[in-house]
C-alpha cells in the first residue's frame, strides 16, 4: 500500500509543496491514508508526520473507525514533504483542526520521527503517553515500523534472578541481561524474556554491565 501511495504522489510537481486543496475524504485506505476528492480530481493522500497501526496490530480498528467519522466532511489538506521519504504527504484540517496532531494526541497514531522532525507532533505523542490514551493504554505498544520489520514490543526489565532478557540475534549477543543496559540497547532484533536457567543451558553468560556488582556471586 505504501508503494502504491508513493507512485500516486509522484504525479505532483515539486511546486505543490505546502499548497492547500479543499475537498472531502471519500474513502479511508488505512489509519493514516485516504482518498481525497476536490472539484477537479481524486487522489490518494498519506498523512504527514504520523504512522497509524497496521492491519494485524492492536488498535487498528479503532483508528480506522475514528478516521471514518471524517468521511464526506468538508476538509482541507496542506501538502508537505516528509524527510527521507519519497512522495508527498499532507496535513488534514477539518473545521480548522489539525487532524494529524489530533490523531497522535489522542493515541490513534504514532508521531513518525523516522521521517519527520516536528515538535508539535512530538509534544502530542508525549501527551498521549503520559495520559495513557488510545494505543498507549499498553505500556509498550509496537510501533508500525517495527511491526513491519517483525520486531516485537520490548518487554520490561526483569529481576535478573529467575528471569532474564536476551537478544534473539545470538551472533551479536551471547549474554543475558537484567535490564536495558548499553549492550542490550544495541540489539536490532527482538528482545525476549527467558528463565535464567534456560540462558545458562544456551551457554549464555551474565552481562558484565547488568551483573557488575554481584557477578562473582551470580555466575
Amino acid at each position: 500500500m505504501r508503494k502504491l501511495l508513493i507512485n500516486i504522489f509522484l504525479i505532483f510537481p515539486i511546486s505543490i509543496y505546502s499548497q492547500t486543496f479543499t475537498g472531502r475524504i471519500i474513502q479511508i485506505i488505512d489509519g493514516d491514508a485516504f482518498l481525497f476528492q476536490t472539484d477537479d480530481s481524486t487522489f490518494a493522500v498519506h498523512m504527514y508526520g504520523i504512522d497509524a497501526p497496521d492491519i494485524g496490530q492492536t488498535f487498528v480498528d479503532q483508528t480506522i473507525a475514528h478516521m471514518e467519522s471524517y468521511l464526506w466532511n468538508d476538509a482541507e489538506i496542506m501538502l508537505k514533504k516528509d524527510i527521507n521519504q519519497e512522495g508527498i504527504s499532507a496535513i488534514l484540517f477539518i473545521d480548522g483542526t489539525n487532524i494529524n496532531k489530533e490523531l497522535v494526541k489522542n493515541g490513534y497514531a504514532w508521531y513518525n520521527k523516522l521521517h519527520t522532525n516536528d515538535a508539535e507532533l512530538a509534544r502530542a505523542e508525549m501527551h498521549a503517553r503520559e495520559n495513557k490514551l488510545g494505543l498507549w493504554i499498553s505500556d509498550s505498544p509496537t510501533p508500525p515500523w517495527d511491526f513491519r520489520n517483525g520486531i516485537l514490543a520490548k518487554p520490561p526489565p526483569t529481576d535478573g534472578e529467575h528471569n532474564v532478557l536476551i537478544c534473539t540475534n545470538p551472533k551479536k549477543d551471547d549474554y543475558y541481561h537484567k535490564g536495558y543496559c548499553k549492550e542490550l540497547l544495541r540489539c536490532h532484533s527482538n528482545v525476549i524474556v527467558i528463565s535464567r536457567e534456560q540462558a545458562k543451558e544456551l551457554q549464555m553468560k551474565p552481562c558484565k554491565y547488568c551483573y557488575k556488582k554481584n557477578s562473582r556471586k551470580k555466575k
